[in-house]
């Protein structure tokens, strides 16, 4: 069987796909890492509280876009396993995004209730 120099071979496609897999799940720790590290402080006395996750989902976007690309790239060269690949990579990106935001929706509409009750001693509160 001949190939042809537009299509790479499946053990260069699966490989290629790994790695870019691997390094966007590597990113995708080190924005989770950095999310979880803004919530922490060495002073016991202090009461900190994580940074809201919009610009922490902000960057996954990037790197979903950045998995588009890849994929598009692929799908182009050939490279299905890779194309497969970062097409289940971005709907997972997908996925954590709709996550992330219906949580901190959830967190922001809890501070905003809590506000509202300590202002108006409970009275009027839910809109």
């Amino acid at each position: 069987m001949t190939e042809s120099l537009d299509s790479p071979s499946v053990g260069a496609d699966a490989a290629s796909g790994c790695l870019l897999i691997f390094v966007e799940l590597l990113a995708l720790v080190v924005i989770f890492i950095l999310w979880a590290v803004s919530g922490w402080t060495l002073d016991p006395e202090a009461n900190v509280t994580a940074d809201p996750v919009w610009w922490y989902l902000v960057a996954v976007g990037v790197l979903t876009g950045l998995t588009v690309l890849a994929m598009i790239l692929a799908s182009r060269r050939k490279a299905k396993v890779t194309g497969w690949g970062q097409f289940f990579m971005a709907i997972g990106l997908v996925l954590v995004i709709l996550a992330g935001a219906a949580g901190q929706v959830h967190e922001d509409h809890k501070k905003a209730e809590r506000a509202c009750l300590a202002q108006h001693n409970g009275a009027y509160c839910y809109d």
